[in-house]
């Protein structure tokens, strides 16, 4: 009894140290934290934004002609509407 106590308290005291030992290396060597200047939020942004990119989705900035574009499809959606009734 007495020799299944010491093997078990050896046991316990080796998976102790191994523990201890990969926590210090996942402290130590482990990934490196973000910069302070970042949040969770602006890296899930920036992170979904190169998905995008990777398939071939890309996000465009609306200029002038755009906007003209809109306008006339509104204004011929409204005229549409108006002919109907």
């Amino acid at each position: 009894m007495r020799l299944t106590r010491t093997r078990l308290c050896s046991l316990l005291v080796a998976l102790y140290c191994l523990f201890s030992i990969y926590a210090a290396y996942h402290v130590f060597f482990g990934r490196r934290r973000r910069p302070l200047g970042t949040t969770s939020r602006n890296s899930r942004k920036a992170a979904a934004a190169q998905a995008k990119e990777r398939r071939g989705r890309v996000e465009y900035e609306i200029g002038e002609d755009s906007l003209l574009k809109i306008y006339l499809i509104g204004h011929l959606y409204k005229t549409r509407k108006q002919l109907q009734n």
